[in-house]
């Protein structure tokens, strides 16, 4: 008689918090992680020093929560990754899932997540997509699609080109979304961050990939994703016109510089060699630099170096073609941004 395969064990998963003023949104936040089909071993929940009524939700929550919770404030402001970092040394588990304050999981996220790493020793992390909504919970559009995880790049991914698929254009791997492995943690801490060009996800998920540890992308919504004016960071949402505008005029010089030298940190902490992932961060660490430097060029010299960056074939690798060395041309011009009054400012995420 032919037995079955053994069904892999549930391991034990650690959710680490970050809050911040966040009493408004948390309370549904909390009670949708005890309606979890697999509930959490722990909830490790690390406030950055709020001043409303976010500790009196955690302290009502924890004394009726099927599971430890875990309640540290801060003495000082930490600010988003290095409070996630802190949230993250304290979790005990095998897994550890990342919480921001103001979502909502569906019932299944914990199961689908843990379920997916059981069943793939070998996967570092695994991420889902989320519904985008608004304060009332109304859906308004897709993570993945906002982030532009479609098409070649989800293609890419799924295929096992992960690395590259990440390094072009922006992050689709976003913390709520993330669960990975805590054995991981030597290779992931210290985050080599403080950056929002370069967020604690984005990091921890880059980092596996080009270390070796590849994730799963797994495509149902499993969060519903608030979008509201006081959040840190948000899904991108294309905007009105005069909100693209603006950004077509926004100096990036300082997004790409910080880029570059986390690229560089991530770079060093895979180790040395010649391999695949190390010579794909080197060249996008290059063009990100190539990017920056524009800003400090006069005209002739300006468009001199970027069509010799296009020619280098790296904006095609690592932004978006034709249309990011458009933008940067536009970008990069002083007497384009004076005339639509253009400020300078560094891309937020």
């Amino acid at each position: 008689m032919t037995m079955p395969p053994p069904v892999p064990e549930s391991p034990s998963v650690s959710i680490a918090m970050c809050t911040c003023n966040g009493a408004r949104f948390l309370g549904e936040q909390l009670d949708s992680i005890a309606n979890q089909h697999l509930l959490p071993d722990e909830l490790i929940i690390y406030d950055d020093c709020s001043t409303d009524g976010t500790g009196r939700v955690v302290e009502a929550f924890r004394a009726r929560a099927p599971f430890r919770v875990a309640f540290h404030v801060n003495p000082v402001r930490m600010g988003v990754i290095r409070n996630f970092e802190a949230a993250i040394r304290a979790c005990a588990s095998e897994l550890i899932a990342l919480s921001d304050q103001d979502d909502v999981w569906r019932p299944g996220k914990l199961a689908a997540l843990s379920g997916a790493l059981a069943a793939n020793p070998g996967a570092g992390y695994a991420f889902s997509d989320a519904t985008l909504v608004d304060p009332g919970l109304k859906p308004i559009g897709s993570l993945w699609q906002s982030a532009g995880f479609n098409g070649p790049r989800l293609t890419a991914y799924a295929a096992g080109r992960q690395l590259p698929a990440m390094l072009k254009g922006g992050p689709f791997i976003y913390g709520n979304t993330l669960v990975f492995r805590a054995s991981l943690l030597k290779l992931i801490l210290p985050i080599g961050s403080t950056s929002r060009a370069f967020t604690h996800d984005t990091w921890i998920s880059l980092l596996l990939s080009a270390a070796g540890h590849p994730g799963i992308a797994i495509p149902d919504p499993l969060v519903l994703y608030r979008q509201h004016p006081s959040q840190v960071a948000g899904g991108r949402m294309s905007g009105s016109m005069t909100a693209r505008l603006a950004r077509l005029f926004t100096d990036r010089r300082t997004f790409f510089q910080d880029y570059a030298q986390i690229l560089a940190a991530i770079r060093e902490r895979i180790g040395p060699g010649s391999s695949e992932p190390a010579r794909l961060l080197d060249d996008c660490r290059a063009h990100q630099i190539a990017r920056a430097s524009l800003y400090a060029r006069s005209g002739p010299d300006r468009l001199a170096a970027l069509l010799q960056e296009m020619q280098s074939g790296r904006y095609g690798a690592f932004s978006s073609a034709a249309g990011s060395a458009l933008r940067d041309l536009i970008a990069t011009s002083p007497l384009l941004r004076q005339l639509v009054g253009g400020e300078s400012q560094t891309s937020k995420r």
